[in-house]
């Protein structure tokens, strides 16, 4: 049995379970708690990791199940609590909000390249290192 399984089920603040924080045995130990059959779990596992954002896109799923999955769960993983954008650079700034009530601020830079003076046949485009690649020009074209 692994480490993480416990019989007590992960909640977020607001006492749901937390769906996606669960391993599969987990879910399977979920899904029997709200009377539900072992395959459900995979069902919801398979759904999860293709990154619903709502109960009611579990379309093969019982719409009961669905119900009471939202209910009694919830999908976790941030919410956007502010999104700033800079009107300089365009810049993006968010705060996400947590389940566990604390937040994290994240930054979404523009990439930045620069472009080096040379004779036009020879210009050579250099880029941020985090930025995608540019093709250089061939000498002589």
């Amino acid at each position: 049995m692994n480490a993480r399984t416990t019989e007590t089920i992960r909640t977020t603040s607001e006492g749901k379970a937390d769906l996606k924080s669960m391993l599969p045995q987990e879910l399977e130990q979920y899904m029997a708690s709200v009377g539900q059959p072992p395959y459900r779990a995979n069902q919801v596992f398979r759904w999860l990791s293709q990154g619903i954002t709502d109960f009611d896109q579990m379309s093969d799923l019982p719409k009961s199940l669905r119900e009471t999955l939202a209910q009694t769960a919830d999908l976790g993983g941030p919410r956007i609590a502010r999104k700033q954008v800079s009107k300089r650079d365009g810049t993006v700034k968010y705060l996400f909000g947590l389940a566990d009530g604390n937040c994290v601020e994240t930054v979404v830079m523009q990439p930045m390249a620069t472009a080096s003076v040379f004779p036009p046949k020879r210009a050579v485009i250099w880029a941020a290192p985090f930025a995608l690649p540019l093709k250089k020009a061939k000498p002589g074209t």
